[in-house]
């Protein structure tokens, strides 16, 4: 856990700093429901509850492979949804227990604009 969220070989998303403290972050996951098959078919390297985001595979590769057994519309959509539901969160501390993770929702934000760009390329 290095503070980055790995994207690629060479590329990550910054982990920013938490700027609330635990108690202000808002759970996330009733806005995540519609991508929850996208979060196991990316749980490759390990199982959230140990590694956080370190168990998913988050590179364009891993990505695309998923997005061609689900429907690629329906998933940009779920994410169109998501990224905007994320942007209209006060606080900026989130948190999600299916992910394990608290994160700045700026981090969260960028990880779900990348994944939507991955799956965007398929449509």
């Amino acid at each position: 856990m290095d503070g980055k969220i790995y994207i690629s070989e060479s590329s990550w998303i910054d982990k920013l700093d938490l700027e609330d403290p635990h108690e202000q972050a808002i759970e996330v996951d009733p806005l995540l429901v519609n991508l929850e098959p996208l979060w196991g078919a990316l749980e490759l390297h390990c199982v959230a509850e140990c590694c956080g985001f370190d168990a998913f595979d988050f590179c364009p590769d891993a990505i695309t492979s998923t997005v061609a057994k689900m429907n690629p519309q329906e998933l940009h959509a779920a994410l169109t949804k998501a990224i905007h539901d994320v942007e209209s969160i006060e606080s900026a501390t989130i948190v999600s227990t299916r992910l394990n993770n608290y994160a700045h929702k700026k981090t969260f934000w960028a990880l779900l604009s990348h994944i939507q760009a991955c799956v965007h390329s398929q449509i």
